[in-house]
């Protein structure tokens, strides 16, 4: 950047003003890419070598001179619009940097949060997946005892219909 403005000036005072229009493009380049601080700075630099020559008060003027007052320094009322608009544009890009920034801390914050939820669901899994095994382990022996018992046995559920019976009640009901 300041290479770019080094080599405008020269250019400026080599070949003429025409060439300080080139300076627009750096206070553009400037609002964009630095920071806030970095675009006024920028601005405040670019003003220096752009400063028009001296100019007429336009309080010491009459009505008739203000419109050719206007006409002679359009090139200081350009470049205060351009200023001004560069550092309405900066705030802007400064504010968005702003609020990207608090995005992306609550970002980190809730994947955070949502790793250490999702940690404590796989814990709660592996608790369920251990009692579940416990219970299929203690219902085989609940099967094998209840077929291996020599005296008859029926499981009734509460509408009094048999779910379940062992071998001994076979024989003696002579039902499967």
């Amino acid at each position: 950047w300041c290479i770019c403005s080094i080599l405008i000036s020269f250019l400026t005072l080599a070949f003429g003003r025409g060439y300080s229009a080139l300076y627009a493009v750096l206070v553009i380049w400037s609002t964009a890419r630095f920071s806030w601080f970095g675009a006024c700075l920028g601005l405040g630099i670019t003003t220096l070598f752009v400063s028009p020559s001296v100019h007429s008060p336009i309080a010491e003027l009459s009505s008739e001179q203000a419109v050719s007052w206007i006409a002679i320094n359009a090139e200081l009322l350009g470049w205060l619009s351009l200023s001004t608009a560069s550092l309405y544009f900066a705030s802007l890009l400064a504010d968005r940097r702003r609020v990207e920034k608090n995005l992306e801390a609550r970002v980190h914050s809730r994947t955070r949060e949502l790793d250490q939820a999702n940690k404590e669901l796989q814990r709660e899994i592996g608790t369920r997946h251990a009692a579940e095994v416990g219970l299929k382990k203690t219902n085989k022996r609940y099967r094998a005892l209840i077929e291996t018992a020599g005296i008859p046995v029926i499981v009734i559920n509460d509408n009094y219909l048999i779910e379940h019976w062992n071998g001994s009640s076979e024989a003696a009901s002579g039902y499967k």
